[in-house]
């Protein structure tokens, strides 16, 4: 059994792709929790964090930054 995910610490995070629109993001965890098998839900996904690869220096860091504990008080 596939294990389904939208993002993780290899791709480009969700919300960058949808451009943080709320009612996409709300849309793809729901077709997304709709498919048989277990679900893998990579850290940040869920306050709508960011995250895309970037050029040198940084590459991948942008994709990796820690959890962004404070934007649920937003």
């Amino acid at each position: 059994m596939a294990v389904r995910f939208l993002s993780n610490h290899n791709t480009n995070r969700l919300a960058t792709k949808l451009g943080g629109d709320p009612d996409c993001l709300r849309l793809a965890a729901a077709l997304w929790s709709a498919l048989p098998g277990p679900l893998q839900l990579y850290y940040g996904e869920e306050i709508g964090m960011r995250g895309q690869k970037d050029g040198p220096p940084a590459w991948d860091n942008y994709r990796w930054e820690t959890m962004d504990w404070y934007v649920a008080g937003e």
